[in-house]
């Protein structure tokens, strides 16, 4: 059995509504470690567990701790009124986190006669937790439905569990309030390159020829008209970045396809918004960076290295950086100021790009810094992950001396110190994969086939300390 399962009994307090003075049944949390069998028994093991309540703001309140390994245990009184994520931490004698893990944020109210799953993994490590995707392909778009159903779509080479061969508009789900699959099978009107979500509810599914609204609650569909003067074929295959309002970007410049100079801004509303980058980019980095906007980095030997477009904006504003020319690196904010850029090319002579930091609050003379972390990536289609103060993880297409490419991931740490790169080793080796930032800085890897072709079903979860 891969799956060990402790159940730790919340005995809650007794709820005085109306004349009832019956308990209310207890919730359950479940921990779970998936689908690594020494996860809880390999050196070092744990000596205690601790659960703590995480505040949508981010403040953490211990609620128990308790010698490991442990059956069920009274974890005490909880504010009902929170809403709050329920985050495990198995520690070794001296507090150091060995496995770690965080549920969704649930109303802590709700959860009354409820399991509750917390899928934990080894710290710096990937670990799977349970299930297997149902369909298996290469590429796609993917997206989350109401903070908890992570859907794929799209991509190549789809095979059903049975190995036949599907449409590739036939999604997956994976449900990350369970820490399941979805069974249920759904095909959308479209087989999206890219695929923005608003609202945790309504998908605009975009492709080469055109776009459709889908709404995942109801499954109503409508097409949808591109602003005028644009096609949805500039932004076809580009990156999605969310806005601090929720509105959605797909950025046509980040793919490695063709240049582009559109940015399809998808408000909550579900308004279509055409933005123009001040200059046509290929491969071009993207990110969110609260209290600037979106920042779009590289992808064009000419023109500025640095575009932004703030939140209330409605056209780029170049910064004074030098033109950079870098294909398919990833960009992540650091901090209120700053990006760092991992990975890509040098489009003359395919050679890896340096990591650098980028200060995009700098108004004249700009440069980025360079990080002297070696070696440097040859890393494409890349995306870069905060996971912890000062370090990021970055997953995308590693380039091999003979052109085939594999997904790999590595750790870019002591960014303000002394930096270091170490890959970290996905437990079933892919290529074609799709990567997702999850709860608690966690980091997703799904989808893609091994080099012998055999699919690979599986979720991993990249787990920081």
């Amino acid at each position: 059995m891969l799956d060990r399962i402790p159940r730790l009994l919340l005995v809650w307090p007794l709820l005085l509504l109306g004349c009832s003075s019956a308990a209310p049944s207890p919730a359950t949390i479940v921990i779970l470690a998936g689908q690594e069998s020494d996860a809880f028994t390999r050196a070092p093991v744990p000596d205690h567990l601790t659960i703590d309540a995480v505040g949508i703001d981010g403040t953490s309140k211990q609620i128990a701790r308790v010698a490991w390994p442990v059956d069920s245990f009274d974890i005490g009184d909880l504010d009902k009124s929170q809403t709050a994520a329920i985050a495990a931490s198995l520690e070794d004698s001296a507090d150091r986190p060995l496995l770690r893990g965080q549920t969704l944020y649930y109303s802590l109210a709700t959860l009354y006669g409820h399991d509750v799953p917390v899928f934990v993994g080894r710290v710096g490590e990937f670990s799977r937790p349970p299930g297997a995707l149902p369909i298996a392909r290469s590429g796609g778009a993917l997206g989350i439905i109401s903070s908890q159903f992570l859907v794929v779509a799209g991509g190549s080479a789809t095979l059903d569990a049975n190995g036949s061969a599907v449409p590739a508009s036939t999604i997956s789900a994976y449900d990350l309030g369970a820490w399941n699959v979805v069974s249920a099978s759904l095909q959308l009107p479209r087989s999206p390159t890219a695929m923005p979500i608003v609202l945790g509810e309504y998908a605009l599914l975009i492709d080469e020829t055109g776009a459709t609204w889908f709404d995942f609650a109801t499954h109503d569909q409508a097409e949808a008209t591109a602003p005028a003067g644009v096609s949805f074929a500039d932004v076809s295959g580009g990156q999605v970045v969310f806005g601090d309002d929720g509105s959605a970007y797909v950025v046509g410049a980040t793919r490695s396809s063709a240049a582009s100079d559109v940015v399809l801004r998808v408000r909550t509303d579900l308004t279509l918004e055409a933005e123009h980058l001040n200059t046509p980019r290929k491969g071009a980095s993207a990110t969110w960076l609260s209290g600037h906007g979106l920042v779009v980095a590289g992808g064009a030997a000419s023109g500025a290295g640095i575009e932004v477009l703030s939140q209330d904006a409605s056209a780029f504003s170049n910064l004074a950086f030098p033109s950079d020319a870098t294909s398919g690196a990833g960009a992540a904010g650091i901090d209120a100021d700053r990006i760092v850029l991992v990975g890509g090319l040098n489009p003359a002579d395919s050679s890896p790009s340096s990591t650098r930091l980028v200060d995009v609050s700098c108004t004249s003379t700009c440069a980025a810094a360079q990080l002297d972390a070696s070696p440097p990536l040859p890393v494409v289609n890349a995306a870069v992950y905060a996971v912890d103060t000062h370090a990021v993880l970055l997953v995308g297409d590693e380039q091999q001396a003979d052109a085939s490419s594999r997904t790999a991931a590595f750790l870019l740490e002591g960014i303000d110190s002394t930096p270091s790169i170490t890959e970290v080793a996905l437990r079933e080796p892919r290529q074609g994969a799709l990567s997702v930032p999850l709860m608690g800085n966690t980091v997703g890897v799904l989808g893609g086939y091994s080099a012998d072709g055999t699919p690979v079903r599986s979720l991993e979860v990249f787990v920081r300390q």
